[in-house]
């Protein structure tokens, strides 16, 4: 009868809270399966949606576990799966002592430094031994000027190559897959040497009706354009394989086999080709012996179809665009000062030794920022990645205050170690003054030293407005960033423009690298902090 239904089915609601009250072993197995579809559930909705997908019904709710509705029972177990969910990402954080986290700390800063120690090794080289890649010294000044444009086109041609290629390889490494990371390796390096040479034929083309330089300096600088790319992209394998401290010995034995060759009578010229081809090639055959010992260890892996050229180039434009501006940056401030024009010049384009040589000693003060740059970076991305996991996602303000803690005290360590590492290059200047063999090649003269030492602190603006860059490449936001740099190489551009016309004095351009880098690390500032309430979701995306 109706009437008996409908009161044996009030007498059953009634009694549901003393008969069907879900037993320990049916909830904790149901939030098992709904963990094993979501991990991360953010709601209770999302806790709805979950056990619909398993095809749960308010009526199987009801007779199996005692609730009215699936949404009832939701609530009931959405605080249950937050707490599963805490506790299986504080058992995923590795519990570090004191001395583990300062000696991951230091592996890092020291990986960091081993990516600007090759470019040390060259400049020292070049201190002591005179002789190095593109190093000016026993060349006329017309060829130190042609030498010196060969490094910056170099340079620039290849930095959008060498990040593309560091951006593809890591990825693909990351996924087991050595034969596809050598295969792209190779793409981008053959990639990076049709640039070169397209820029170099329209630079001989161009000389034709202009005249700019005489045709002989024209090709002395093709030429070591050419083997300079060349020798900047296969360095480049090197990098993105972890063998840093390889390029160091390779660019050493590089550097002492030049100085051989020059010692024994032959041209300076000879000598230098020479070593960047030995470097080249010694470069190109440990990388692909690296390569296929990754192979061979990793040949059981699944293989993956490599992307098409038009996906690989879409990826990795951010990348490419950051390589291009980044050596663009560095270089900016020479081509201010070297086409100068305070007397009769006959170029566009005249080198400037005492510039040069105050520029490379200032640059050795990346190198502390540059590895502090990687060690901070790691440290701080496990501390927000691990407060992300902890926190639900209703406390975006809270991740936004500790990330802001975190990023503020992560400044601190590289803004004192920079600073003490400009009070230490000054010292390091006047030591080596008083030693013989290097006394000819430090900085001496006023300009020198007025460059040198405004170009310091320029390259520690710069290295610290590196680390921003480089985090909001690690949230993957890279954009800001390349905003930031298209505006600090104006200012470069422009503040060194304006002080060397006016006052006719060279060496002011080197104020257009501190106005830059100073702008620069205001900007990436800025940026960084303007991304703080949108920090967790940055991390979710990330995942």
């Amino acid at each position: 009868m109706p009437q008996e239904r409908f009161v044996h089915m009030f007498l059953t609601r009634m009694n549901m809270s003393t008969v069907l009250m879900p037993t320990e072993h049916r909830w904790g197995e149901l939030i098992t399966r709904v963990l094993r579809v979501n991990g991360d559930p953010q709601n209770e909705l999302d806790v709805v949606a979950v056990l619909e997908s398993l095809g749960w019904t308010d009526r199987q709710a009801q007779e199996q576990m005692g609730f009215t509705d699936l949404f009832d029972l939701a609530h009931d177990m959405y605080p249950n799966i937050r707490s599963e969910v805490r506790q299986e990402v504080a058992s995923l954080q590795p519990t570090r002592s004191w001395s583990q986290r300062v000696g991951h700390f230091a592996w890092h800063v020291l990986r960091g430094m081993m990516f600007m120690l090759p470019i040390l090794v060259s400049v020292m080289a070049m201190i002591v031994l005179h002789i190095s890649y593109a190093s000016f010294q026993y060349f006329s000044v017309s060829q130190a000027t042609a030498l010196a444009l060969a490094s910056f086109l170099s340079s620039v041609v290849t930095g959008g190559f060498i990040q593309s290629m560091a951006h593809s390889v890591y990825l693909f490494l990351g996924y087991a897959e050595p034969h596809m990371a050598k295969k792209v390796a190779a793409l981008w390096m053959h990639w990076g040497m049709y640039a070169a040479v397209v820029v170099l034929a329209v630079l001989l083309l161009v000389d034709i009706p202009i005249r700019y330089m005489p045709l002989s300096l024209v090709v002395f600088m093709a030429l070591y354009t050419f083997f300079l790319a060349a020798l900047w992209l296969a360095f480049a394998q090197l990098y993105v394989l972890h063998r840093e401290y390889l390029l160091v010995g390779i660019t050493l034995v590089s550097a002492l086999c030049a100085y051989a060759i020059w010692h024994a009578g032959l041209p300076v010229e000879v000598a230098n080709v020479a070593g960047i081809v030995l470097g080249t090639v010694v470069a190109l055959m440990v990388a692909s012996s690296d390569f296929a010992r990754r192979g061979r260890e990793g040949k059981h892996r699944l293989r993956v179809v490599r992307p098409r050229n038009s996906q690989l180039a879409y990826v990795s434009s951010a990348y490419f665009l950051y390589g291009v501006m980044y050596f663009l940056y560095l270089y900016i401030d020479r081509l201010v000062s070297w086409s100068t024009q305070f007397s009769i010049m006959p170029y566009y384009i005249w080198f400037r030794g005492q510039y040069e040589l105050g520029m490379d000693w200032s640059i050795i003060m990346l190198v502390l920022p540059v590895g502090l740059a990687e060690g901070l970076i790691y440290e701080l991305m496990q501390e927000i990645q691990y407060a992300s996991q902890r926190a639900p996602a209703s406390s975006a303000e809270h991740m936004a205050h500790v990330f802001r803690d975190r990023y503020a005290r992560s400044l601190i360590p590289m803004v004192v170690i920079s600073a003490m590492g400009v009070l230490g290059g000054q010292l390091l200047v006047r030591w080596a003054a008083g030693v013989h063999f290097l006394a000819g090649a430090t900085p001496s003269s006023v300009i020198e030293h007025y460059v040198f030492t405004l170009s310091s602190v320029g390259y520690v603006l710069l290295g610290i407005a590196l680390y921003n860059i480089l985090l909001m490449f690690s949230l993957g936001v890279p954009k800001p960033a390349l905003r930031t740099m298209v505006w600090a190489l104006a200012v470069d551009f422009g503040v060194g423009m304006v002080l060397t016309r006016a006052f006719g004095q060279y060496q002011l351009a080197v104020w257009g690298l501190v106005f830059g880098s100073a702008f620069l690390l205001a900007a990436t500032t800025r940026a960084l902090l303007q991304m703080l309430p949108h920090i967790d979701f940055l991390m979710y995306r990330m995942v």
